[in-house]
């Protein structure tokens, strides 16, 4: 075992604490980003399902199948993606570095919950790819009839495009600056 006072020659250095959010602040991001999750997926309605119509493209069991694997692999970072260490909300823009049209950005640790309640709504969480295309796509690569939600695709990235909050493990092995085209 390496001595700690080598770990810094190494790379590794001890973090500094984030100071903790307000418990009311993180019961009200984590509120919207539940709300924000069932408009996507779970929904009678929802974006992806209805809007989208990947509900009807995949059937219902396969539907269920579909959400059952992004509740179990993407919910809970997608909710954790609006209470960040570090305390601090922005929207980045698309992929292609054209900026959010709203511009949000907030500081959970000096601004108020009333304020935040008002402002939290404005926070996009999906600019990085369009999801109507992401299902557009998704739903042109399916067999007529699928027998699985992800029938002949890489059903990990698809979800990881739909939900995820991090860089995905291909995102290294590519130089192109779109996965989907």
């Amino acid at each position: 075992m390496e001595a700690r006072s080598s770990l810094l020659l190494l790379g590794y250095r001890k973090r500094r604490p984030f100071a903790q959010l307000r418990p009311q602040v993180k019961a009200l991001c984590r509120a919207r980003a539940l709300k924000r999750w069932s408009a996507l997926l779970t929904q009678t309605k929802s974006r992806i399902g209805f809007k989208c119509g990947m509900r009807n493209r995949l059937g219902g069991a396969n539907w269920c199948m579909f959400v059952k694997y992004a509740e179990n692999y993407y919910k809970e970072a997608f909710v954790r993606a609006l209470t960040p260490e570090i305390g601090k909300l922005c929207c980045n823009g698309k992929v292609d570095g054209t900026p959010c049209p709203k511009e949000v950005s907030i500081d959970l640790h000096t601004i108020e919950h009333t304020e935040l309640g008002k402002i939290l709504p404005g926070l996009h969480m999906d600019h990085t790819y369009d999801v109507g295309h992401i299902c557009s796509v998704w739903s042109r690569a399916l067999p007529r009839e699928p027998a699985a939600w992800d029938d002949g695709i890489c059903g990990e990235l698809v979800a990881h495009l739909l939900f995820g909050t991090e860089d995905h493990v291909l995102k290294e092995c590519t130089t192109r600056t779109k996965i989907i085209t």
